[in-house]
């Protein structure tokens, strides 16, 4: 069933075999991938991004919370949740987009609250914060 503010896609069977059978190894797991919009979603949301630029960048992402070393955000479009975790080498880490420059942590980056909880931990950031 499609919710509200959602859209439904087809694709064929083989693909979504393959998709399933992918979303249950552990690989996936490491990932962050949990469900088909989790892998879906930002692929295809970065597609557009790239073939159909739109200023609506950080204004589609929402803080949810954080707790030790994981920090929760929302993507507004979709409601699905993104959770970057600072790992044991320090580096911040997003379950949805393996660019060190994502929207996401760039989010975290510019996000006054979450950038002092960053500094506690210290993690190590790649781009200068603006």
């Amino acid at each position: 069933m499609v919710g509200e503010n959602q859209a439904s896609v087809t694709f064929p069977s083989k693909i979504i075999e393959r998709l399933d059978k992918f979303l249950k190894t552990d690989k996936a797991k490491d990932m962050g991938y949990s469900s088909r919009p989790t892998v879906v979603v930002p692929l295809l949301r970065e597609f557009l991004d790239k073939h159909l630029p739109f200023e609506e960048k950080q204004e589609a992402i929402s803080l949810i919370g954080f707790t030790d070393n994981t920090i929760v955000l929302k993507e507004n479009d979709t409601n699905l949740p993104v959770i970057l975790s600072i790992g044991k080498d320090k580096i911040l880490k997003c379950s949805l987009d393996n660019d060190p420059n994502c929207k996401h942590r760039n989010f975290c980056l510019q996000n006054e609250t979450l950038w002092e909880f960053l500094k506690e931990h210290d993690t190590k950031v790649t781009r200068v914060r603006e």
